[in-house]
Formats: structure tokens, C-alpha cells, sequence
């Protein structure tokens, strides 16, 4: 739900100011939350604390966001032969 809530919140914005949404760019925007997500999840099938659950989820979305970020990494482009 928060990785649908946050793309979809960031493309409305982006429709708004009338810019191309950062869901169609290539930069690690939506993938990041679901790696987030999906960490949450595996996590929550061990022992651990679920508070710390939640806390090691939310690291790597900002991390890898951040890592994007500052490495100015993306996500491959695909071209269509034509």
C-alpha cells in the first residue's frame, strides 16, 4: 500500500506542475519502496522485533534512494528496435 500510495501521490504532483512524473523517468524512485516493502515482509517471517521490522525496511528505502541519488545511479532504459 505505501509503495502505491507514495508512486501514485508523486505522479498526481507531477501532473500538476506539469512535469514529466519521476515514475517514467529512470531514476530509483517507486523500486526502492518496493525493495523496502519486500525486506519488511521476509522480515517479518523471522523473530525479530516488529518494530525493528518496520525500522530496517524504512533504512533501505532511504539508503537506496540516497545511494541513487549521490552515485547519480538509474535504472536501465530499455530502446525498442524498430
Amino acid at each position: 500500500m505505501a509503495t502505491i500510495t507514495g508512486t501514485v501521490g508523486g505522479l498526481i504532483r507531477d501532473v500538476l506542475s506539469n512535469e514529466i512524473p519521476l515514475i517514467l523517468r529512470r531514476d530509483i524512485y517507486a523500486t526502492a519502496a518496493l525493495v523496502g516493502a519486500t525486506i519488511y515482509l521476509l522480515l517479518q517471517l523471522s523473530t525479530l522485533e516488529p518494530t525493528l521490522n518496520i525500522v530496517l525496511g524504512m533504512l533501505v528505502v532511504i539508503v537506496l534512494r540516497f545511494a541513487a541519488i549521490q552515485w547519480n545511479l538509474h535504472l536501465p532504459r530499455f530502446k525498442l528496435e524498430e
